[in-house]
């Protein structure tokens, strides 16, 4: 949450034996209340584990290395 309350990011974890990507439909669902709730668009991460992607529906999802700060969101 920023410091007006509002979510920037939204972590969707897989169980380390999945895709990070079988959590992305999910992710989209939850993102897509909280944009409608707050009408601001949170960051989706993916992750498994042991990979992480940052992915947006209309994008490719591309991997990261961690999760940003809240500064850097």
């Amino acid at each position: 949450m920023n410091d007006n309350g509002k979510p920037l990011a939204v972590v969707e974890a897989k169980r380390t034996a999945k895709n990070p990507i079988a959590g992305r439909a999910q992710a989209a669902a939850y993102v897509d209340s909280l944009e409608a709730k707050f009408h601001q668009r949170p960051l989706i991460f993916v992750a498994n584990g042991h990979d992480i992607e940052i992915w947006e529906p209309a994008l490719h999802p591309r991997a990261n290395f961690g999760f940003y700060s809240k500064q850097s969101l």
